[in-house]
């Protein structure tokens, strides 16, 4: 167990330094050192001063005014965020700091959100695959306080069908998909477009956007959703071949494979 003080930390903080051949960041520093800086000279920062190392001032991305406009970009990625993304805001005694990723195991959906939240930020996200998930992340506390602020209620509501389309997208690109069996069976034939989430409030924005769009829908909830949770759940289920064709031409989805299956039920139709 190393026993810190002053001399100490400076002596570790400067050793690190010299190693990594610049000033070390917090990420760069082993957490028991970290805490030392704090305990001792009252931040991180501090203690780097005492070494006579300098600061690392990391560049803000800041946006510009008209990203703050709910626009198409943007409510693809508020749709996707809500869905399989998440957006967040960390803060400490050294700085804060904004994150804005998506996980996923399609490579379709991954470089679209990517595509998009450039387009919307002006900021190029990192774009990585570890095993089989691709990572988007935007580093940018400014973008993820307009993430955080927009009320999803003004993108249902918008005036613009391309921003309510977009929203949609993204929604569905996350948390939904197609259902297509028996396709060559009149009687048995199975034929559904499918969303769910377990808020209330995006159940309602959905449903509006998509009232806009005049396809019809039925919504049920349940508790047990097959990935092991006890969350009451909702879902919203669309059907019949005028809504199957309103939604492809409108909303669609950027996956191929769901796109591709959608097409494929619409074509059905024509087989009987």
């Amino acid at each position: 167990m190393i026993h810190w003080n002053h001399k100490r930390i400076i002596e570790s903080l400067r050793k690190s330094s010299k190693s990594l051949g610049h000033y070390p960041s917090v990420r760069e520093t082993k957490p028991t050192l970290y805490q030392a800086c704090c305990r001792y000279f009252g931040s991180f920062n501090k203690a780097k001063v005492a070494a006579s190392l300098g600061i690392n001032y990391r560049k803000h991305h800041i946006l510009k005014t008209t990203s703050r406009i709910p626009k198409e970009d943007l409510a693809y990625v508020i749709g996707a965020v809500r869905g399989d993304g998440y957006c967040r805001i960390r803060k400490s005694s050294e700085r804060s700091s904004g994150e804005i990723t998506l996980k996923v195991i399609n490579k379709d959906f991954a470089k679209e959100f990517a595509d998009q939240l450039e387009k919307w930020s002006g900021i190029k996200p990192t774009f990585s695959k570890k095993g089989k998930e691709y990572f988007v992340t935007l580093s940018s506390i400014d973008a993820a306080r307009i993430i955080k602020g927009i009320n999803i209620k003004d993108l249902a509501n918008s005036h613009r069908k391309k921003v309510k389309a977009n929203f949609l997208r993204g929604l569905y690109d996350s948390d939904g998909g197609v259902i297509g069996t028996n396709l060559n069976k009149r009687r048995v034939a199975c034929r559904w477009i499918h969303f769910s989430n377990n808020d209330k409030k995006i159940i309602g924005a959905t449903s509006k956007a998509l009232n806009d769009f005049g396809i019809k829908y039925k919504i049920r909830s349940r508790i047990h959703s097959g990935f092991g949770s006890k969350r009451l759940q909702y879902e919203l289920l669309i059907f019949g071949l005028e809504n199957f064709k309103k939604f492809l031409k409108n909303i669609g989805f950027s996956i191929s494979y769901k796109n591709d299956k959608l097409k494929e039920i619409i074509s059905s139709y024509g087989k009987h």
